[in-house]
């Protein structure tokens, strides 16, 4: 089975995101069960095929609506157009969708769980499935999807500090 991780963030990527040496990605092939057991993150390999799309210039900025919008008509409309200093999304999903592929394969023999950022995630049925990009979708920080080879994803888990502030939002944590 394959299972993608979310990063959270911190105190590392919080400064320069796109700097990879402040973030973890990378991949690990053994058993959920073990990993559960033992806590053993010492087989953990880095992957630079999961390194995520490289927004430049946009990249460390608070994401307000305006910087969100620009990144969706990048993403959506103008998807060849270079970002300063960074890459455009198709050639994201070209480095990305070799990685996710070559995973996906592995995948059929042994559990691989892989660490890296929401627009990997996001990017995972464009690239399976030729589905329009998304900007908002599963997993959450530190959240759990399964990726299924047809380009399906599940959601695994939740942090449950995330699931409160969606019922505190929804109001659902007032009597």
């Amino acid at each position: 089975m394959l299972y993608f991780v979310r990063h959270g963030s911190t105190e590392l990527n919080a400064n320069s995101p796109q700097d990879p040496k402040n973030y973890f990605r990378g991949y690990l092939e053994a058993s959920l069960d073990d990993i559960a057991k033992t806590n053993d993150i010492s087989n953990w390999r880095l992957d630079p095929g999961l390194i995520t799309w490289n927004t430049g210039v946009y990249a460390g900025h608070e994401v307000t609506k305006e910087l969100l919008d620009s990144l969706l008509l990048l993403q959506r409309v103008h998807r060849d157009e270079k970002i300063p200093q960074g890459e455009s999304y198709n050639d994201f999903l070209d480095h990305w969708g070799v990685a996710l592929k070559k995973y996906i394969e592995r995948s059929k023999t042994k559990d691989i769980v892989l660490i890296s950022h929401h627009w990997n995630a996001l990017a995972v049925p464009v690239i399976l499935r030729g589905m329009k990009p998304e900007a908002e979708g599963p997993p959450e920080n530190a959240g759990v999807i399964r990726i299924y080879s047809d380009g399906f994803i599940r959601e695994l888990f939740t942090p449950p500090a995330t699931l409160e502030a969606q019922k505190s939002a929804k109001g659902e944590d007032r009597l």
